[in-house]
């Protein structure tokens, strides 16, 4: 993993809504490759148009347990079948993602951040955080054994980060 991806929480919020700004240190030239895991919730699209938009930035797979909720994700991003999985073991495994946006229900926000650190990646989940503090707890730690950041985002945060940037 490059050290350039590790950003502070901050930093990620700010990126992952806006995808504006990447680190300084990060190359001109680099791509990040940006998994989105889990359609819980209908708003996965959005945060993926905002990676498929930014020209540093590529989708390069999406998971769901359930097929058919990945469908209007496959049809606006033009995703070929190779970047398309039921098994987010797969997904991870065969795309490398530089950073996995996560979209469970609330209630599982902490099991799939467990299930994903696992592999050593960045992970964005959307807001509330957790359902409790233990959960919140078990997240931070599954994160913090691999070096890597564990943000929370919606869109209050990027309206924050944008009227913070703009002045």
């Amino acid at each position: 993993m490059e050290s350039g991806l590790r950003l502070s929480n901050w930093d990620l919020a700010f990126n992952i809504q806006d995808l504006g700004g990447l680190p300084r240190s990060t190359p001109m030239h680099k791509i990040w490759k940006i998994a989105g895991i889990n359609f819980d919730h209908m708003h996965m699209g959005d945060l993926l148009r905002r990676v498929q938009e930014h020209p540093q930035a590529e989708i390069v797979g999406i998971c769901d347990e359930k097929a058919g909720r990945m469908q209007n994700a496959i049809g606006a991003f033009g995703l070929p079948p190779e970047r398309v999985f039921t098994d987010y073991r797969a997904c991870l495994e065969k795309t490398r993602p530089d950073l996995v946006i996560l979209c469970p229900a609330t209630a599982e926000h902490g099991l799939w951040t467990r299930r994903v650190a696992e592999y050593g990646v960045n992970i964005v989940v959307e807001k509330p955080f957790a359902a409790s503090l233990a959960e919140a707890d078990e997240m931070i730690a599954a994160q913090r054994a691999t070096g890597n950041c564990w943000p929370s985002i919606g869109p209050r945060a990027g309206r924050r980060a944008t009227s913070r940037r703009n002045g």
